[in-house]
């Protein structure tokens, strides 16, 4: 302790000195970092000023060269905006953009440039190539057919269910039919409209419980006893009796051990065990709906495969039928009679065409009947509606004489020609329809493969979120529907108004 107080003084410089020490080493580490940084900075500006010099200065000519560099189309970069065109309304992503390759140039160019418009370097290709069905928003148009339009964006889940071209087909029927979304003159078949309700084999809804020998060998007196459906008791069948609420079926054998028989309704026969469970039927049952307009909550008509070749059959109007009809059209202030709307092409209908929902067995001949929608693609007409919610449709179309023109209905007839089990066993039954010349015609091109209603209903879908698959039956919501729908606008009584 005593050498501590002597000398404290001492100790306290020795530590002043090894600070000291520490101090000039860290300014000393600190001057060279400095140094290399800015060694660093001058060897990158003699890069950019090449040769260690000052830039030379620009002429006029250089200055016109750089003017038409600037105004050329290549060069004319929207980092805000979407390398694939025009965006959907209600969009909002950024666009894709990498840098040259060229280290000297370091321009933003588009994702999928493939040459720099500033120093001409071609670019690499980047990442690897989209599979050839890959549906990032799943409306069922892959991503880079959708790419390649400027209507249609991968990342809007909506656009496939719109009309750009206003023909009365969405976006997704046209990509599935090949025709162009874009012309209205290239319309699919009717069958793309075509959806399919059901597809499945119906069971036989009787069982049987047991059989009765009644103390005889002789099968004559035997008796099987089935139940029906929706009954309470088993009810008891002699052989060759009929079957209760089965119409057409008989017990046509019983097994000699009793435990098996025979029913048939004259065309096809079932074995059916006792206790078994119920036999399903050898033939899909079948119910088609016909989507004569995409209008969510639009009226649906059960019909008959014989009321759609009743309904494409040509008739003659009444001459009294059509001076009433004419006056009811001269008559007409803004566009509204009776109750009915005028569509986008100027005539008239009450209000939209029905869905139809019909059954249809394998080998049926059926016809469809579909009011002709001259369109517009959207911005080069007036056609187009206001949407849903306005409740108004295109303004004006063409008016005949004495202010009616008979509307044009496109007629097509179909076979139903097979119904195949699914791949997998919770996928639907492979529905194909063959387009005829006639009702009883010569086939027309290939068989079309029918599509299934959507599993994600309307309601679904309003209620879902924005990674959610959309539903491909119905129109988007908000979609304008123009030609697609009616209309209240439009001037009658003057042949050729608008």
């Amino acid at each position: 302790m005593d050498f501590l107080i002597r000398h404290y003084e001492k100790l306290i410089l020795v530590v002043c000195l090894l600070l000291l020490l520490y101090s000039l080493k860290f300014v000393s580490a600190s001057q060279t970092a400095s140094a290399t940084k800015t060694a660093d900075t001058i060897a990158k500006l003699k890069n950019i000023v090449k040769g260690d010099t000052l830039i030379d200065e620009m002429s006029a000519e250089d200055f016109e060269s750089l003017d038409k560099m600037l105004s050329s189309p290549l060069t004319q970069v929207n980092l805000m905006g979407s390398p694939n065109g025009p965006m959907q309304p209600a969009l909002l992503e950024g666009g894709q953009f990498v840098i040259c390759n060229n280290k000297e140039c370091g321009y933003i160019l588009p994702f999928h440039a493939d040459t720099c418009p500033w120093c001409h370097t071609n670019q690499k290709d980047i990442g690897p190539d989209l599979p050839a069905d890959n549906d990032l928003d799943q409306d069922g148009i892959p991503d880079l057919f959708e790419k390649a339009t400027t209507f249609l964006h991968y990342r809007f889940r909506y656009d496939g269910m719109g009309d750009f071209d206003q023909d009365g087909f969405l976006n997704v029927e046209e990509y599935r039919a090949g025709t162009a979304l874009d012309d209205p003159e290239s319309r699919p078949p009717l069958a793309y409209l075509l959806r399919v309700a059901k597809a499945s084999k119906d069971f036989l809804p009787v069982t049987l419980v047991r059989i009765k020998q009644n103390g005889s060998a002789a099968p004559s007196d035997w008796k099987a006893s089935f139940r029906v459906e929706g009954d309470a008791r088993p009810q008891d069948v002699k052989l060759n009796g009929a079957i209760p609420k089965m119409a057409g079926f008989t017990l046509k054998e019983i097994a000699n051990d009793l435990q098996s028989v025979t029913i048939s309704n004259g065309t096809t026969s079932y074995a059916m065990e006792v206790g078994g469970e119920k036999i399903a039927a050898p033939d899909y049952s079948v119910t088609l709906r016909f989507m004569a307009n995409h209008i969510f909550g639009s009226p649906v008509k059960n019909t008959t495969v014989e009321g759609l070749l009743k309904d494409v059959q040509p008739s003659e109007i009444d001459p009294k039928e059509l001076r009433k009809r004419q006056y009811q059209l001269r008559m007409m202030n803004g566009g509204m009679a009776a109750g009915g709307m005028r569509t986008g092409d100027g005539t008239m209908n009450n209000g939209f065409e029905p869905q139809l929902v019909f059954d249809i067995n394998v080998g049926e001949t059926f016809a469809l009947r579909k009011l002709v929608q001259k369109g517009t693609v959207n911005g080069r007409g007036m056609d187009m509606g206001m949407g849903m919610n306005a409740g108004m449709g295109a303004m004006g179309g063409a008016t005949g004489q004495n202010g009616y023109e008979e509307p044009e209905y496109k007629v097509e007839y179909y076979q139903l020609l097979e119904v195949l089990p699914g791949e997998g066993a919770d996928a639907p039954a492979v529905v194909r329809v063959q387009q005829l010349a006639s009702e009883l015609g010569q086939p027309v091109g290939n068989p079309i493969t029918l599509t299934h209603l959507d599993k994600v209903t309307y309601q679904q879908m309003m209620m879902s979120g924005p990674d959610d698959p959309p539903n491909h039956d119905f129109l988007a919501p908000n979609n304008g529907i123009g030609g697609n729908a009616s209309g209240m606008g439009g001037m009658t009584g003057m042949p050729g108004a608008f």
